[in-house]
């Protein structure tokens, strides 16, 4: 779903493999997670600390017309917002 001046994407969180791979950026690219499996150019080399926190925002909707993994956008969209948390969640666990 997009207007004329806004468009954007939305992790399909009913997906294990889309949320595996979520995850994986979150801990490569923000959180430099020397233990997670990432590529050697993911993570610099005088990386000590990644960031503190970030905003997950627009987990809060999921379109209508959205194509999910399992289910139908209409059964998920209620409960997206807390799937989507658990996916942040779990990048950090």
């Amino acid at each position: 779903s997009a207007t004329k001046s806004f468009t954007f994407g939305s992790l399909d969180v009913t997906n294990p493999a889309a949320v595996s791979w979520f995850q994986q950026i979150v801990r490569c690219n923000m959180l430099f997670d020397r233990t997670a499996e990432c590529s050697a150019s993911a993570i610099p080399a005088n990386a000590t600390i990644g960031v503190g926190g970030w905003m997950s925002d627009f987990g809060e909707y999921l379109p209508f017309d959205s194509v999910v993994h399992e289910g139908t956008a209409s059964y998920v969209h209620n409960s997206y917002p807390g799937l989507w948390a658990r996916s942040n969640r779990l990048a950090i666990q």
